[in-house]
């Protein structure tokens, strides 16, 4: 059975609640968000044993209080679980590198899976 440690945290945006994995950030979502928090854990893992440990969150804790403090490479150090499919994987490990500010074509960072998507899904 999958073991999830669930904590909460203040931030300047309000609450925002979080759920690890073995140490990896595999949810992270704000108290007042749609859909609830605890129906995007069930639906990730149907069946898993929570534990509310606010003491396994630290790191996200500290990176989060960086980042809302200016610091805005912050959470790019995060060690994250996001399952998803290898395409959206790429992507999610894409946009983690890219600087806020910075503007990037797609086909530069995609390369040649660029082409494989499809135009409706932009």
């Amino acid at each position: 059975m999958i073991s999830l440690d669930i904590a909460s945290h203040t931030t300047p945006l309000g609450r925002v609640q979080m759920a690890l994995r073995g140490g990896l950030l595999c949810a992270l979502t704000l108290d007042q968000a749609f859909p609830p928090f605890s129906w995007q854990i069930e639906r990730r893992f149907p069946i898993c044993a929570k534990r509310t440990r606010s003491d396994a969150a630290s790191l996200v804790k500290r990176a989060l209080d960086a980042y809302f403090a200016g610091d805005l490479r912050a959470l790019s150090t995060l060690p994250l679980d996001l399952g998803g499919s290898d395409f959206q994987r790429a992507v999610w490990s894409a946009s983690r590198r890219l600087w806020r500010s910075r503007a990037t074509a797609r086909g530069t960072l995609f390369g040649s899976r660029a082409a494989a998507v499809p135009a409706s899904s932009e």
